[in-house]
């Protein structure tokens, strides 16, 4: 794997999906690079075989290489699970999505507010505000 070129060990369409799923963001690129080349054995990487490696692994992938503490990991997944299974990747209202992260985890809320920033910052979630005279912070996945 040392001596080849990036074309070699990527497809065209394969290096578009990982500056897609990095956001421009370079430790996330270099993750997303990382994760394909360990789980290829070697081969060349497919555009298929990409969007079904980042899709389960990717967000994980990138808590595990930007967070040490393992309590933290734990809370950050769990905030996922919960945007995933309990908003359906969406939740309209950044109170309602503070209030069942706090139910379910039993974290403070400006500690919840700094996950989610940390979040954001990693290029998992997006917040921007929406509803009603645009007054709701709404936060997805990216």
């Amino acid at each position: 794997m040392v001596d080849k070129k990036l074309e070699d060990i990527f497809d065209d369409e394969v290096m578009e999906i990982i500056f897609n799923c990095a956001k421009g963001i370079p430790r996330n690129t270099i993750s997303a690079c990382s994760l394909l080349v360990d789980n290829t054995n070697g081969e060349r990487v497919t555009k298929t075989r990409a969007e079904i490696i980042l899709k389960e692994r990717f967000t994980d992938r990138i808590i595990n290489d930007r967070v040490d503490d393992l309590e933290l990991k734990r809370i950050y997944k769990q905030m996922m699970d919960i945007l995933k299974h309990h908003f359906n990747g969406t939740a309209k209202s950044q109170e309602d999505y503070v209030k069942k992260v706090k139910e379910m985890t039993g974290i403070g809320r400006n500690s919840i507010l700094l996950r989610i920033n940390d979040l954001t910052k990693f290029g998992i979630f997006v917040q921007y505000r929406g509803g009603y005279n645009r007054v709701n912070k709404i936060i997805s996945f990216s």
